[in-house]
């Protein structure tokens, strides 16, 4: 019997460790309430619909007005990502882009980055036909689709992306 009670505590345990892991992937993005930290979540996208794909590549930026530190996740293992600020003014393309960081996935198919920046100094994307959602976007990208010399993403390939849930705003 006492093994029984333990072994249904540790189910328990388990069960709700679990659970708080995966809700804490699909948190919200954006400032916390007053402060000048936010989160930012990139998603694996359908680009039929642009909705959000359910146990897909995803990743969390965490941001300052000076800074961002981001971890990516379930991506392709041993490719390289470059992460972009992507700012698109009215209908041009290819999109004028930054590159923050290009790194290697690991064999879990993780990535790491973080760097110091002035944010306002980057592009703001002004996309017509997005709900009104202008700000600073910024996208997890394959590097091979990437030219950081030229700032210009000249290939399209959405299906391995990740992007933003909404642009960054700071007040």
């Amino acid at each position: 019997m006492k093994k029984i009670i333990i072994s249904l505590s540790i189910i328990t345990i388990m069960s709700t460790i679990l659970f708080v892991v995966q809700a804490s992937a699909a948190g919200k993005s954006g400032l916390a309430g007053k402060s000048q930290t936010g989160h930012l979540y990139l998603n694996e996208k359908n680009p039929s619909d642009w909705s959000i794909l359910s146990g897909g590549a995803w990743g969390k930026m965490t941001y300052k007005i000076d800074g961002y530190v981001f971890n990516g996740h379930k991506l392709n293992p041993s490719e390289k990502y470059t992460l972009i600020n992507y700012a698109r003014v009215g209908t041009e393309w290819p999109a004028s882009i930054k590159c923050l960081e290009t790194v290697m996935s690991n064999e879990n198919g993780d990535v790491h980055m973080m760097g110091d920046w002035n944010i306002t100094e980057f592009g703001h994307d002004t996309t017509p036909g997005t709900e009104n959602q202008t700000g600073y976007k910024f996208w997890l990208v394959p590097s091979s689709d990437v030219n950081c010399i030229t700032g210009k993403l000249p290939s399209w390939n959405p299906s391995e992306y990740l992007f933003e849930e909404v642009p960054i705003y700071f007040d």
